[in-house]
């Protein structure tokens, strides 16, 4: 019947579905009231009564490829691979219908200069776990020029009142090495990610469209390509993947292996954390008083987009100061950081968490955090025992160490001794920088016999000033 026009339809190109009515739908790749190459959508009962629900007129949309699909509201959506609003060409529409044929064209591809929203859909849509919808183009996106002039394809979100968000562009990497021409249409897999196959992209011996790839995206447009096909292992797959229960995903090459004949495939991936640290320890640090940053980076050594989903800190003493982790994809190889700070509100070893919560298998991930609080100022030794000397004669001396531990400098700084002990040398000036030690040597000379006692005072312009270590010392 070439050429001759067929109202109910002919060339029925994708399958059928079931609708929760129990009636089948379907659509014609041509055919139609209007013109032969124009197509049709229809129903069929089980019984096998057929009514034409749709006619495509060009404006419309012609050339159904793709199946329809029956979202969550009870209507039928799908796409038309060629016409609509901006002319005959291969540019395609998005439609919805009703059960009882109330048409509605929801988009029109090409409706940005160059096609940059993607033109030719030849899949089927898929709903999310969002209610949005998304799908593939074949050609069409913002990179236009890099395949023939026809764009490298597109992957995209629809609302479902038919506002289109461009995910991603193809051949958006050098070499396009992130793939071109979407065929097949997404899946949504258990993750809440999609993942799709293009059928060209990376490797070259299949030149000039190369050998295609299988690709993860996030709802929010993080791709991931997570293999790409070499001839030896397959070539241009050209539909589409199947998870199956062991979460791998499985799928078909139209060329290549072994005998350059098509393959079939199990793809197992997944994201893996790497963090560059297990633990943070600030030391010591000054009451109230923040400590310098520590960073941590958490990359990602899988084979998947890695999402994180939170990023959270247990321990009223630690804070995250920076993060440019939490809500953020990455794709395999990638990284980010994340800063935290100690501040201590009590003496003596506190201790934390930071905890990262995403899609890996072992999450979450938790780094130990630590901190010690101290005095802005320490001395040390806090007391010292010269034991027994003889009346008159000068001891060895001991050292005793001055600590700023302060992120200021510590000013106004003076020393003296008391009693029979006297300094016989120091390192401490006016002044000590921030995180800094100086030290002052204290020798003892008894002046009569029995128990001696005297003091090491030092004088600053920290909180807890002054610092008295004791001493003691016996004469004979």
């Amino acid at each position: 019947m070439l050429g001759k026009r067929l109202p109910d339809g002919q060339q029925p190109l994708a399958g059928l579905i079931q609708a929760n009515d129990g009636n089948f739908y379907g659509t014609t790749s041509k055919g139609g009231t209007f013109n032969y190459n124009y197509g049709t959508v229809f129903q069929i009962t089980p019984a096998g009564a057929l009514t034409t629900l749709h006619s495509f007129n060009g404006t419309d949309g012609f050339q159904p490829s793709g199946a329809l699909i029956q979202a969550s509201d009870g209507n039928l959506y799908g796409t038309t691979s060629w016409g609509g609003a901006y002319g005959l060409s291969y540019n395609g529409t998005i439609f919805k219908i009703t059960p009882t044929g109330t048409f509605t064209t929801l988009y029109n591809f090409c409706s940005q200069v160059n096609c940059a929203d993607g033109r030719w859909p030849l899949a089927a849509l898929i709903q999310g776990s969002d209610g949005n919808f998304y799908g593939t183009t074949t050609a069409g996106g913002a990179y236009d020029t890099k395949c023939s002039n026809h764009g490298c394809g597109t992957i995209f979100q629809m609302t479902p009142g038919g506002v289109l968000t461009t995910l991603h562009s193809f051949c958006a990497q050098l070499g396009c090495s992130d793939g071109v021409g979407q065929i097949a249409g997404l899946i949504q897999a258990t993750d809440g990610n999609f993942y799709g196959t293009t059928e060209g992209g990376v490797f070259t011996p299949c030149s000039p469209s190369k050998c295609g790839t299988v690709f993860e995206i996030t709802p929010k447009g993080t791709l991931a390509v997570l293999h790409g096909f070499n001839t030896i292992d397959g070539a241009q797959p050209v539909s589409g993947l199947l998870q199956a229960p062991d979460g791998s995903f499985y799928g078909t090459t139209d060329r290549g292996g072994t005998y350059a004949q098509g393959t079939i495939f199990r793809l197992a991936v997944a994201p893996t954390v790497k963090l560059w640290a297990t633990s943070l320890a600030f030391g010591v640090q000054a009451l109230n008083e923040a400590s310098a940053a520590k960073t941590v980076t958490l990359a990602n050594s899988g084979s998947a987009v890695l999402t994180i989903k939170n990023v959270t800190i247990a321990g009223s003493n630690f804070a995250i100061s920076a993060n440019a982790c939490a809500g953020a994809e990455l794709i395999p190889l990638k990284n980010c950081q994340i800063s935290v700070t100690f501040t201590a509100t009590t003496f003596g070893k506190q201790t934390g968490t930071l905890t990262f919560t995403d899609n890996a298998a072992d999450s979450p991930q938790t780094i130990q955090l630590s901190g010690i609080g101290v005095e802005p100022a320490t001395m040390l030794p806090a007391a010292a025992n010269y034991g027994t000397a003889t009346v008159g004669t000068v001891s060895a001396p001991k050292v005793f160490t001055l600590t700023n531990n302060q992120s200021m400098t510590l000013s106004n700084i003076s020393v003296s001794a008391t009693g029979d002990f006297a300094i016989s040398a120091t390192t401490c000036a006016n002044t000590l920088l921030a995180k800094n030690k100086c030290t002052i040597s204290v020798t003892f000379t008894p002046t009569t016999t029995g128990k001696r006692a005297g003091q090491l005072i030092v004088n600053d312009n920290a909180s807890n000033n002054p610092q008295i270590p004791t001493l003691q010392g016996t004469g004979k």
